[in-house]
C-alpha cells in the first residue's frame, strides 16, 4: 500500500514537473516574441524614416538648386537612391496592409481547436490556430527586402557623398 502511494505521489510530482516546464517554455517563447516584434517594429520605423529623409534630400537638393531634376534623374546614384527609396516605402505599404487584411481575415474566420495543454478533457475552450506558414514568410520576406532596399540606398548615397567629396 505504501508503494503504490509513493509512486502515485511520484507520478503527480512529475506530471507537475512537466507542466512547469512546459509553462516556462511558454513563457520564454511568449517573452522572446514580444522582443523580436518590438525589435522589429522599431527597425520598420527606422527604415521607414530613413527612406523618406532620403527622399526629402533629393527633393532639397533640386529646390535649392544645386541639381535640376533632369539631370538628377539621369543621375544613376540617384536613380538608384530613388527607385530604392521608392521602393521601401512601397514594401512597407504592402507589408502593412497585408498585416491589417491577414489579421482581419484570421480574426473573423475564426479557426478553432480544444486546447491540448487544458489538464480536463471536457473543458470546452477553444483557441484560433496558428497562423499558415506561408503568410509569416511573405511578411518576413517584405521586411527583409525592404531592409535590403534601405542598404542599397544608403550604399549609393554614401558613394555618392565620397564622389562628390573627391572629385
Amino acid at each position: 500500500m505504501f508503494h503504490r502511494e509513493c509512486s502515485q505521489t511520484t507520478i503527480i510530482d512529475w506530471k507537475s514537473k512537466m507542466i512547469n516546464n512546459i509553462q516556462d517554455i511558454k513563457n520564454k517563447h511568449k517573452e522572446r516574441m514580444k522582443n523580436a516584434v518590438l525589435f522589429s517594429d522599431r527597425i520598420s520605423t527606422y527604415i521607414r524614416y530613413l527612406a523618406i529623409t532620403g527622399l526629402g534630400l533629393i527633393w532639397l537638393l533640386v529646390e535649392k538648386g544645386e541639381y535640376k531634376l533632369d539631370e538628377l534623374l539621369h543621375n544613376h546614384y540617384a536613380q538608384v537612391i530613388i527607385i530604392s527609396c521608392l521602393l521601401v516605402i512601397l514594401l512597407e505599404l504592402t507589408h502593412l496592409i497585408l498585416n491589417v487584411i491577414v489579421n482581419l481575415l484570421y480574426a473573423s474566420y475564426r479557426l478553432k481547436k480544444p486546447l491540448s495543454y487544458v489538464a480536463s478533457p471536457k473543458r470546452t475552450e477553444y483557441v484560433a490556430t496558428d497562423f499558415p506558414k506561408a503568410i509569416i514568410k511573405v511578411e518576413w520576406g517584405l521586411w527583409f527586402a525592404k531592409i535590403l532596399c534601405l542598404i542599397v540606398a544608403l550604399f549609393f548615397f554614401v558613394c555618392c557623398l565620397l564622389v562628390k567629396m573627391f572629385s
